[in-house]
Formats: structure tokens, sequence, C-alpha cells
């Protein structure tokens, strides 16, 4: 709730009514004093008073002053004719000066007055001169500016708002201490607008207004301007510009600085010395249009947007297009189509529960994932999709032959409702409330090759489905269920309590897409993996353009056969080459646009043989104009079609057994198809394909024109300074005004000559943009001179100087400050030319007095680039391709609101005795759980505020003590930044007995065995796909458990990432609190007496969205936690289960209670803090509040499907003492403290950062192969017998920028390592207290909130165990840079054994490899190792990083090898050719074996 001050035009009412108000008050009070002393009037009145009337005198009376020279006095008199009319007024001469002065004044205040009020005529024009002029009595002032006067004109408001704000928000994400707030709200609005004279030379002007939106907006400008004779023209302070009559050197237009112009006779200089606050940029324009270009290569595919609607139409696909435009499709034509995809933004319109089979409808063996395969599942083999092709039929439910029954359409229990074993995310997917896609605006529907586009990329863990219908033949088939098959949403029976049964019946719909990515299931082939994306919002065929080239050393648009004495064997049509083969039909001479089946129509689009060399633009085949994608004919243009392609064994019916490559040997691949086809594309995942980074050569390019329309040619900026856009066509730059006109506000530039649109000439805009968001500051130093021969011969020469200052000390690749200079100089001569006028008169017919002129321009400039030494390393201009400080990211698991109590892990391997299996649906799911608290300690507790009862030794207790930052982290803090670290704890009781755990042994308060003893946390992840994120390991600092018990025998925590069950109670059904009954009358919705397999309440009602919509009573009726029950339901079911309740007031021990509102210790005061019953009230107050605003529901994610799914990897990670130690593997680091505690003790404390590669789990449960599906984490802890506190500093998954190579390096099998472990992190400085930075490199510094803020430190660490000699292991990452320019190549690399290890001098060897890809076409620089003596604190730089490590070379040795290569010509060798590097000095002698191993390749 917030309390705010009234709008700003009542703010000043209410002031002015008070200060009025005031005003009064004290008039009537001295009213009232003088009332007293008054005597008593005549209370008879005979008249009225007028008052007094002051009427001017007529024009007869004269008056007026006249100076007697003999007295020394001025008269005043007042005359009719010669008759004085009053006595005359005798002044000396100093009393008339000041009694003129006085009129003068009032006259003056009088004109003004009449200014302001604005009521009489004239007063406007006195209104712009409110403010008098000053003068300046002054020879010197006068001299200098030209005048004696000051005028200041200023326009514009101000506006001051003073006010309070008070803020209460009943959020329980916040403190106490935070949810109220109280400030002072001072707001100014200041619009001014001033200009200034001094004298008759100096000029100032000034716009500056608070609510202008950019700083550029803000103008100051001073200009002197002394006469025409001075030598001194003018001096420009502020705002100015630079503009240059040459079109090689372009000037500046908006600069903040000195500008001065001199004259020297017939020659003119101009300097400027300014900060620049823009940059410039053009654009190129055709026809009205902007000219865009786009390119990409064959892996970058649109991803998750593009379905098939079955394997028919995939299978088909190529055939149907192979004579397009026509499609070969027998008529097939979809009329009818529906898709539905997971409901995320809670849509309540169009949606349904949904049930998606991925084999529905298909008629292979091959396209059907089910396994095993049921017998005769398949009733029509070979048939196009139907539903009635296999037993999964949706119109045969329940008959004969069919493996689904009714309960299929139950979404609470789908595997009930299929009579074989299917797995969810594989076999099946399943929707609450899915929403239906708008045809034409969410997807595009292509009914005749049967796929749809949809508008919005899909999300990893979202599931698409559809039905559709289509018409062959005059026959109609479907697959799936449509909205209004008859399939009503809900049924209604009654029950055998007498309550009515709502029965949500789901459609049965075609499976496109699932939440779990599975490459070897049949779905993969479903998303089309041949539309890429141009970036275009709309194209049109005009001007568009496309090519494909196959980039190695350079750019071809053609391929050229491996061995070219055998050449490919087979033409462009798969026959064997043949003496009769004509050359068009050549593989190797066909243009890539052609042999991917993109040119086969002429500008026509009418077929024509080979083509006519440009790619066809064919609306809904080639081309998705709407959303500006480009489609191949083939479905794997890359890979299977050009796999036939290049096949050569005149054997094609073995392809489907050769390409597929089972065992990936490649056993049937011929040389051609192992260096071009690009398999793994479309059998893996996009991420997967880049290891085989050698295949993606494959580039497409082209050019689209956006059209312009009636607006103009959009030029990328806006606020554009006047002047600065410069438009050439051909060579020729346009007049403004005449060829083409600008809106400097909107950023267009529109042409108005409609010939050169028509034209197609391509047009040159050049715009100099104000910079909107720059950062870095541009010096812009420059002057130019010009000399005017005469009149018709003018030469100048300019010098200009343009330093940018570094953001950073380190300046990144492509994005280095400049320091660049330009010198050069122009002439241009004009003159008449009568003799050319004479000839053309000479000409028939031509007669015309019009003067020739003949005019001559020359220019001439020079770059002198240089960089700017603010960010120089070591003396030399540096740019870092890569400083390994951003090479880490996060995804941060760490705060305690995102979790929520965790559904059972599976397979704990416990048997009940009396009870259904532990992973069964029932109450002995919930068995063994003991209670776990998990939360981050209110401040409140630290400060002056904390509840009564709270003492220093409560605070100083090791678990529950505040945590500062540099505890473990040394960094420096931002002022205003939190010192403290804000930990999860999680505090676990392993024989207290948790939430929901009604075993019998539990009761009357008996302990948990506390070795069976578990209890757990889940919370979603939003970025699912740990292989595109490439996650490389879970990381976490943990405070020691054991500082207060060494003793203890300690634990075990696990980690699960994956798909892990939202169904908490394990039941089937979806728990959702305001669904349940608001009169708290369960009865209504039990539909059968409570059993142990089914004790739970749920609702019937189908949930929309998690919001409580009621208060009181009726919201305490629905906030009861996850069981469905209050306290008195919960005690009466257990008495229905087991004759009594024996668990106490609160049975399933699920009750919250705020930690402000609960005696005891900080622990004691979180122990029903995670209470899920009552823990959203809708009363509050400071010492009683709840937890969370909304519902609690079995639905994490919040996408309206409860995920069933238990399908993770498993991370055991053993918390013992003994194990505790820098020794442990995934003990990363150690950080030992003394801390000093608020009672004033003083303890030593332990930090341990574990490090847990993704790659290594423990145990694989539900099937999980790999992480592009990760959707949720659980932590649970078992086997510890005490209670212990889990302390957590950090809780990460991190991901780095760079990927582990998994390929082979060296092409050599002989050498390969079978056990080798190869993993990746990082050492910094703030986080690893022993790393020492190379030499010569300096921590960053930042000036932020005026404090320096030191940046991190950080380096890359691979690390390498069991790798077999000559072995490699590698990282890489994909980036473009053109080394070009710069001179040298530089790295440090430290190398020392790992704990327990030998590691000679040169037996390990560092490397770079540069190129276009990994294993073919690159250079490799590599150094052998020294391995360091000394890494321990005494260490200096020097000794950490050797010299005889760092690679530190010239790259003009690059160009050498490359050279030696080409002249001797084994480039093209299998084996590389190596070259020594000595003492900085290339051996030209290359040799073909390691022979030493500081070789550079």
């Amino acid at each position: 709730m917030q309390l705010n001050i009234t709008p700003h035009n009542q703010h000043n009412t209410i002031r002015f009514y008070f200060v009025l108000a005031f005003m009064m008050l004290i008039g009537n009070t001295v009213l009232a004093q003088e009332t007293e002393t008054e005597t008593e009037q005549d209370s008879t009145k005979t008249t009225y008073a007028f008052g007094k009337l002051n009427m001017p005198n007529p024009n007869s009376i004269v008056t007026k002053y006249t100076y007697d020279p003999i007295l020394d006095r001025y008269i005043y008199t007042e005359k009719i004719g010669k008759f004085n009319i009053n006595y005359p007024l005798i002044l000396t001469p100093d009393e008339f000066q000041k009694l003129v002065l006085q009129e003068k004044l009032k006259a003056y205040y009088k004109r003004m007055a009449d200014a302001q009020a604005g009521q009489k005529d004239g007063s406007e024009e006195d209104q712009k001169n409110l403010l008098p002029e000053f003068y300046v009595n002054s020879g010197l002032f006068e001299t200098i500016f030209g005048g004696n006067t000051i005028n200041v004109v200023p326009q514009g408001s101000v506006e001051v708002d003073l006010g309070v704000l008070f803020s209460k928000q009943d959020n329980p994400a916040f403190s106490p201490r935070n949810r109220t707030n109280f400030t002072f709200d001072f707001d100014q609005r200041i619009s001014l607008s001033l200009l200034g004279k001094v004298g008759t030379r100096l000029q100032v002007t000034a716009n500056y207004d608070t609510e202008a939106t950019f700083d550029f907006q803000q103008v100051v400008k001073l200009e002197y301007t002394p006469t025409e004779d001075d030598i001194i023209r003018k001096i420009e302070v502020g705002n100015v510009n630079m503009p240059l009559n040459s079109s090689l050197i372009t000037g500046a237009q908006s600069l903040f600085g000195v500008k001065t112009e001199l004259q020297f006779g017939k020659t003119k200089v101009t300097a400027v010395y300014a900060e620049q606050q823009s940059q410039s940029t053009s654009v190129v324009a055709e026809g009205g249009g902007t000219v865009e270009e786009f390119e990409f290569f064959a892996r970058d595919y649109d991803e998750n947007r593009h379905y098939f609607l079955a394997h028919y139409f995939r299978e088909n696909y190529d055939k149907a297009l192979k004579q397009y435009p026509y499609i070969d499709n027998q008529g097939l034509q979809i009329t009818r189509a529906e898709v539905w995809v997971t409901n995320r933004n809670n849509q309540t319109e169009n949606v349904r529960n949904i049930v998606a089979f991925q084999d529905l409808g298909e008629s292979e063996t091959e396209n059907i994932g089910i396994n095993p395969l049921p017998a005769n599942f398949v009733n029509s083999p070979g048939a196009k999709p139907n539903n009635k092709n296999n037993d999964f039929d949706p119109t045969n439910i329940g008959g004969p032959g069919s493996l689904l029954n009714e309960g299929v359409r139950n979404i609470t229990n789908i595997q009930g409702g299929v009579n074989v074993n299917v797995n969810e995310g594989f076999d099946y997917g399943k929707l609450e409330s899915a929403r239906k896609l708008t045809e034409g605006q969410e997807y595009i529907l292509n009914s005749e090759l049967g796929y749809i586009s949809l508008s919005q990329r899909l999300q990893n863990d979202e599931v698409l489905a559809v039905a559709f219908q289509y018409t062959i033949g005059g026959q109609v088939f479907q697959v799936g269920e449509f909205a209004n098959d008859g399939v009503e949403a809900t049924d209604v029976e009654e029950s055998v309590t007498g309550n009515q049964i709502i029965n949500n019946q789901s459609l049965i719909l075609k499976m496109l897409k699932s939440t779990v990515t599975d490459v070897s299931q049949p779905i993969w082939g479903l998303m089309m993996k041949n539309i890429y994306d141009t970036g275009a919002f709309q194209l049109s065929a005009e001007d568009f353009k496309l090519n494909i080239f196959y980039t190695e050393s350079s750019s071809l648009n053609y391929i050229t056969p491996v061995n070219e004495a055998a050449g490919f064997g087979v033409d462009v049509n798969g026959d064997l080459i043949t003496p009769t083969t004509e050359e068009g039909d050549l593989i190797q001479g066909t243009p890539l646009i052609r042999l991917f089946h993109l040119d086969r129509l002429n500008f026509n689009n009418d077929p024509q043989e080979r083509g006519d060399g440009f790619f066809d633009y064919v609306e809904g085949q080639t081309v998705l104009s709407q959303n500006g994608k480009i489609i191949f004919t083939k479905v794997e243009p890359f890979g299977r079609y050009l796999f036939d392609v290049l096949d050569n064994d005149n054997n094609p019916s073995n392809n489907d057994q050769d390409y597929e490559d089972i065992a990936d040997t490649q056993i049937g691949f011929n040389e051609n198809q192992k260096k071009y086809v690009y398999d793994i594309l479309y059998k893996s995942t996009k991420t997967a394909a880049l290891d085989e980074a050698e295949k993606n050569k494959f580039q497409i390019k082209g050019r689209f024109k956006s059209s312009g329309g009636d607006s103009g040619i959009p030029i990328g900026a806006f606020n554009v300074p006047r002047g600065s856009v410069v438009v050439t066509a051909g060579g020729r730059t346009l007049v403004e005004g005449v060829d083409y006109t600008v809106n400097y506000q909107l950023g267009r530039v529109e042409i108005l000559d409609e010939a050169l649109k028509a034209s197609n000439t391509p047009i040159n805009v050049s715009v100099e943009n104000n910079a909107v968001f720059g950062q870095q500051t541009k010096r812009f130093a420059g002057i130019n001179v010009e000399h005017q021969f005469n009149e018709n011969f003018v030469i100048g020469t300019t010098l200009l100087n343009l330093n940018e200052r570094p953001i950073t000390q380190k300046a990144n690749y492509n994005s280095e400050p400049i320091n660049n200079t330009i010198f050069g100089f122009n002439g241009n001569y004009s003159t008449e030319v009568p003799f050319l006028t004479r000839m053309v008169n000479k000409l028939p017919n031509i007669d015309t007095d019009v003067p020739s002129n003949l005019s001559l321009r020359g220019e001439f400039a020079y770059l002198f680039p240089g960089s700017s030494k603010g960010a120089d390393f070591n003396g030399e201009a540096t740019a870092y391709i890569d400083d390994f400080e951003g090479t880490q990211g996060a995804i941060d698991l760490l705060s305690p609101l995102s979790w929520s109590l965790s559904s059972r892990p599976v397979d704990r391997g416990e048997v009940y005795v009396g009870f259904d299996d532990e992973d069964s649906p029932g109450i002995q799911n919930g068995f063994d759980r003991a209670l776990l608290n998990w939360y981050t300690i209110d401040p409140i507790f630290y400060s002056s505020q904390s509840p009564s009862g709270i003492s220093d030794d409560d605070i100083s207790d090791l678990y529950t003590r505040r945590i500062f930052i540099n505890e473990i982290f040394d960094q420096d803090i931002v002022q205003g930044q939190t010192t403290v670290i804000n930990t999860l704890d999680l505090t676990y009781y392993p024989t207290e007995r948790g939430p929901y755990n009604f075993d019998p042994a539990a009761a009357n308060g008996n302990p948990l065995d506390p070795n069976s003893s578990w209890a757990g946390i889940t919370r979603q992840i939003t970025s699912t796909d740990f292989e595109q994120a490439n996650v490389e390991y879970i990381e976490f600092w943990v405070q020691d458990p054991f500082l207060d018990n060494p003793s203890s025998t300690g634990g075990k925590l696990f980690i699960n990432l994956g798909n892990i069950s939202e169904d908490v109670l394990k039941d089937g059904k979806k728990q959702y609190e305001n669904g349940l009954p608001d009169d708290g009358d369960i009865s209504t919705i039990q539909l059968a007496p409570s059993t142990l397999s089914n004790p739970y309440i749920v609702p019937q009602s189908q949930s929309l969205i998690y919001t409580f919509a009621t208060t009181g009573d009726e919201r305490t009726n629905q906030d009861v936690g996850l069981d469905g029950y209050d306290d008195a339901d919960e005690a009466q079911m257990l008495t229905t289960l087991f004759g009594s309740n024996n668990f106490g007031e609160d049975p399933s021990n699920d009750n919250y209670s705020y930690y402000l509102n609960t005696d005891g210790d900080i622990f004691e005061r979180y122990k029903k803090y995670n209470g899920l019953q009552g823990n959203t009230p809708d009363t509050f107050s400071d010492t009683n509040r709840g937890s969370t605003t909304q519902p609690d529901v079995e639905d994490l994610n919040r996408d309206n499907t409860m995920n069933t799914i238990d399908s993770y990897f498993e991370y055991e990670i053993d918390i013992r003492p003994n194990v505790l130690n820098i020794n442990n593997p995934i003990i990363n680091d150690v950080q030992p403290r003394s801390v000093t505690l608020p009672n004033g003790t003083q303890r030593d404390v332990t930090w341990y950062q574990f490090r847990i590669p993704i790659n290594e789990e423990t145990q694989r449960v539900g099937g999980i192969s790999d992480i592009r599906s990760v959707r949720f984490a659980r932590l649970y802890v078992s086997d510890f017998t005490e209670k212990t506190v889990l302390r957590f500093a950090t809780l990460d998954l991190v991901r780095s920028d760079w990927r582990r190579y998994t390929l082979d390096l060296d092409n050599d099998t002989t050498n390969d390592s079978p056990n080798a472990e190869f993993n990746v992190g990082v050492v910094s400085v703030q986080d690893n207290a022993g790393y020492e930075i190379p030499p010569g490199v300096a921590q960053e510094e930042l000036n932020n909130n005026n404090s320096i803020i030191r940046q991190n430190e950080q380096s890359l660490v691979l690390q390498a165990c069991e790798l077999e000699p000559t072995d490699s292991r590698g990282v890489y990452k994909n980036i473009n840079v053109d080394m070009r320019q710069y001179k040298k190549l530089r790295m440090f690399i430290h190398a020392e054994p790992q704990d327990g290890a030998q590691l000679d001098n040169g037996e390990m060897v560092g490397f770079i490899r540069m190129g276009n890809d990994f294993t073919q076409n690159y250079y490799q620089i590599e150094v052998p190792l020294l391995v360091s003596a000394n890494t321990g604190s005494t260490a200096s730089p020097e000794q950490v990083w050797p010299d005889e490590n760092e690679i530190d070379i010239p790259l003009e040795f690059l160009q050498k090898i490359k050279a030696l290569g080409i002249s001797a010509g084994t480039l093209s060798d299998e084996n590389p050719t190596f070259y020594n590097v000595l003492d900085g000095e290339l051996n030209e002698t290359g040799f073909m074996h390691k022979s030493t191993r500081n070789t550079l390749q």
C-alpha cells in the first residue's frame, strides 16, 4: 500500500490555501487588537463613502519643468494658457534628477506589471523582456564585447514538489524491516531556454530540460563574434560542429567543446577541440528501400518452430517438391487442423486437457517409438496417416484390439488408460489446460506438404500436439481428435457417496514435440531442419538474392572432389560419369544453388533446364515471406540428400543402411561423403553438431530489400543532427531539398527523384547519429585551412584526430579504442567558359545565352591508424580475444523462496510391511520423511529490533551467525551494496517426523530411524537445455557442518537434475489449494472413503489459475496444505485408516508458523516456517504473516500440468568429517577463517567449495540419456544420525563459454585414451585465495559510485588424467576473428601436477589451434610446458607463470608457413607439417613428426 501526496497542481493549491489561511488568521488577530483601542463611533450613517477619485488633467492644463539658469533651479508649473492654476514648485538640480528617476522607475514597473498581467495591447512584446538590461560602465568591457549592455531573455518554467512517500507491502518475501518504507518525495521539473547577449559580440544560448530523454538534447553554446576586421572571426564554446567541404574527410556535427575561426587575408582557419557525442553510420538503399544482407551456415536452421504433422509428410517431402512449383502429393489437401501447446501464459479461453501419443496415426514400424512393439500393433502397414493405422486409435477406445481404455482420458492416470507399458515424455505427453493456437496468427499450415510453422519458437520443455484432417482421392482421413468431435471437456456422474464426480476428459492427439528431447525417438525427425531465418520481418521477391557457398580456404559456389583424379564418379543426376556426360552435369561445375535443388526455374517461375543461375522464389515452397524464412526443398539438404548425390557405388538400395551408420564408423561413406555430408546435424542436436565443425562449411548468403514505404528510408537513427546526412548515388552527391528530404526527428530519408528510385541505383546514406547510450569518451580535435586565391580557385588542407578513451583497462577484440589521425587536402576550381556556349550555338536549331561553367575538384586523404594508450599491455596496444573473466556463467539456485517440499526419490529400497510398494501411489510413499527446514535467516535477528528472547549467544552460534562476503570472497564492495551473504540454510532433524509422514512406527512421538530417514526440497529450472547452455558442473560453497561436533558420522547429500515428479503426495492427482471447498466441507469432493492407496483429497474442477479468491474463514478452509485436510479432517482420515489419530494436534505436521510469532531460539522459530497449512493468510501484522501469497500447488513450474516423470541424474556427495579436505576430488578449494562472534568469542570456521562435474553422475534414474531437458533440481539428505545444518553461501549450476571437444584431435586411433578424465574450470582472485595473477596483468578497476572497484581476474583451468602419450584434450569456442591487422599472439600458461601425481618438464604440451575447423584446416601453436616449482604463497608471478610457458609469437609467421606450404604443396597432406621457432626466429625447414615440442603448425 502506498500513501502519496496528491498530484502536482493540487500541491500548489494546498500550499496556497495554507498560506492564505495563515495570513487571514494573523490579519484577524491584528484587527481584534486594534478594535480594543478604538473609540466608539457614531452609529448613524448619513451617506455613502466613495473614497478618492483620481482623474487625469484635461489637455488644456499644461504641466512642465523649466530650467532657470540664473537661479540654477528647475521650476514646475501648471497653467491654463498663461494663468497658473497652482503654486509653482522650485527644485534644485539634485532634487530634479531624483524626481525624474522615481517617475521612470514607477513607469517601468507599471509597464512590467501590465506585461505580466497581459491584459493591455502591446504587452506581448514586453513579456519577452521582463528582465532589465544591465549596463557595465567600463571602456575595456565595451572594447572587448562591442557594447556595454548585458541582456538576458529567459523562457521556461520551474516546478517543485515536496511530499512524503509511505509504502507498506505485505509481501512475505520481504523481511519485516523492508516491508514498510518512509521517505521524502522531492521532485523538480525545470524547462529553461535562455538567450543572453553581452554587448554586440558575445551571445549565450542554453536549453535545459529535466524531462529530456537524452543528454544530447541539452544544448549550451557560447558564441563570440568580433567585427569583420579582426583576425579572430568567431569563438564558440559548448555545442559546436565542424562541417567540412570534403567527401573523403567527413567532419562532425554533435561536438561539445571549443571552436574558433580565424582569417588572415584570404586564408581562413577553423580549429576545434571537443568531445564527440555522435557516431557515423551508413545504410545502402535501392528503389526507396533499405538493402540488408544475411548470412548463415548449415547448422543455423530454425529449430523448435517448424514441424511435420506425420512421418508420411516427411518421407514424401522430397518427392513432392522434386518438380516444384508443381507439388506431387496425389492431390492430398489438409482441410482442418488444431494445434495445442503448453499453456505458459495461463490463457483461459480455448483450453483443454490433452494426451498426445507420438505413435498416433503411424503405420511404419520404423516410425513407431513404443518399445517393445506390441504384437499386431500396426493395423495398416504403409498406409497414409490415419487414426485406424494402429492400436492407439482414439475412435476405438475400449474396442476390439485397442490398447486404449476409457481411463486414458483421465489425465491423472494415463498409464492406467493404456493396456501396455508406456513412458511419459517418450511415448506420450500430457497437458492440463493446453492452449489452442490460432491459425494465421500463431502458426501457418502448409496444407499440401503437411507441416506447420509456428510464429514463436517453443521452449525446450514445452509440448506440441496436433489433430488434423485431410482429403485424398475423395476420401477423408483424420489423425487425433478435434475439440468439437463430441468429446466433452467434463463429464458428471454420481459417486458411491452420493456426490457428483466431475471427470475432465482429455483429447487424444498426435504428439509432435515432447518435454524430453531424445534424438533416438522417431518424434525427433518431425522437427524440420531445412528452414532458415533471414532475420527479415517480411520478404518480397523484388531484389531478393540468395546463393550458397562452400567456405574453406576461400568461398566457392561449387564443391570439388577430394581426389581430383578420381573425381566424384557421378553427375548431378546420380548417373555414373561416362565420356558422354555433359560438362554442365558435372558436380564440380554445378553451382551449389542448383545442386541443392533451389534453381530449376527461370525468372517467370517456369521450368528451365539447369535453371537460370538464380534462387527460385516460390512462396510456400522455397520461402515463407510472412516470417522471412528460407526453405530447402529437401528434408536433409546437407545430410541424406547430399549423401545420395555423392553416392557412387551404383547401388542406391543400400543407401539407407550406409547413411544410418549405427556404429558411427562411416564404412559405407566414400571420401567425398565423409568430407561434405553433415549427417550429425540431423541425427543429433545443433549443439552436438558443433563437434564436427569441419562439416559446417556450407554458407548461405543473400540480401533482401525492406520497403521504405511512404515514410522513406530508415537510416537507423533518430534526432539526427541537421546537416549530418549525406546521400550519394552512383558517385554523385545528392542535394537536400532537391533530390531528397530528411526527417531529422524520425531518422528517415525520402527520395524525391522518382527516376532514381525506379533505376535501382544503389543509394548510400551516411549519417551522424547522436550516441544515445554512448559510454565511451571520444576526443575530437581538428584544424581546417582554406585559401582562396580568387573567387574561382580555392584549396584547403585538413588535419583531424579522434581519440577514444577505453571504458576499461582491457579492450576486447573488435571493440578496441582508437586514436586515429587523418590528413588531406582538396582543391576546387570553377570558371565560366564562353567558348563552350559559342560552340553549342553553332549546332543547328540551338540558340542559348546560358553561360557554360567548368568545375574541377580534387581530393587526397591519408589515415594514420592508432590505438588508445589506456588499453595497452606492457606498452603494446592489445586486444583480448578472451581474458577468461567472462568464461563462466551461473544458474543461481540459492534463493529459498524457489524451493518447495519434494516428492520422494524413487527406488530407495525400503519395504513397508502391509503397504504397497514404496514408489506406488498411497500413504506409504511419505514414510521415512524426516523434518527439513530451508530458509535464509531474517536480518531482523541481527538488528536492534530483534525479537525478545534472542540474545547475542543465539546469533553467535556458528550455524545462525551472520556471514559476510569477505569471509569467503576477496572482492571489493560497491558503496551501498550489501556486505552480507544471505545463505541458504538446510536444517535436518533425522529423528523427527516430517510433513505427511503417517508411518505408524512414528506415531505417539516415536523417533524415526535415522538410517532410513530422508528429506528433500525441489525447484524448477527455467533454462532446461544444459547441452546448449554448456553446463559443466554443480558448484557450491558450504560451511563445515561439523565444527561443533567433529566426531559426527556425517551423512549424504544428494542432488538430482532432470525430470522430477511434482506429485509430492503421490496419488496421480494435482493438488491446488484454491480448488478446495471454501466452506471447508470436503465431503462434496470426497468420491470414496479414504484408503491406504488413496488417502488424500484433491479438487475435482479444472485448474485455470493459481490464485486465491477468498478471504477470512473461506481462505482458512482452503489454505490447508497438500493433503486437502485441515487438522480435524487429518485426524478423521487417520482414524478411518488406522482406527485412531496417534499423531497429535497437527497430524500431518504441515502447520505453518511465522518465525516472529514463535518462541525459542532461531532454529525453533524456523521449525514450522516451511509448513503449508495456514501459510497464506489474508491478514498481516509485523509479527505474524504468511510465507507466500499464492496457494500451494503440485505444479512447481506453473505450466498447469503436474509432472509425474521421474527421469534424472543423481549425484551422491559424502558429507563426513574425514572426507572434508582438499584431497577430496570434488572439493576444489578450502577457505579456513577465524571469525569474531557477537558475544565476543572467536572461532575458527572452514568453508569448502564443491565442484561436481555434470557428466560424472552417481547413477541415472528413469532412462534419462542426456542433459537436453533438465526441468527440475532436487536436494535431499539421508544417513545423518543427528541434527545437521548445511549453510550454502553459493549454489550454482555453472556453464562455460568453452566447450569440451569430444572427438579425436589428431585423427590417430593408436593413441586414444580410453580412461582419460578431462575437466574444465576456472580459478580467480575472488574465489581462490592462493591464485597468483600472471606477470604484468593487473585487475581492472571501475569507478562505481565514486568508489574504485577492482574487478575479478580469472584464468581457465584444464585438468587431464590418464592421457596416453601424444594424445590430447581441448576445449573450443566458435569465434570470428580477422588477425591480419594484428602483429602478435600472446597467452600465459601455467602447468602443475595434480595432487599425488608427478609431471616432468616438457612432458605436457600446451597448444592453441585456430582455423576453419579443428582437424583439417587450422594453424597450431604449441609449446612444451615447464612445471612451476613454487606455487606457494611466497611464489612470485614469474615463478608461477614462467616465461618459457608463454606463447608470444609474431602472426607473420603464420603467413610465412602457409606460403611455404603452398610452395611445397604440403597443405593438402593428411599429416601436418611442423616448423620450429627458436629464440623468436622461424626455422623454415618443415618436418612431418614431432621431434621437438616447441613447434608451430
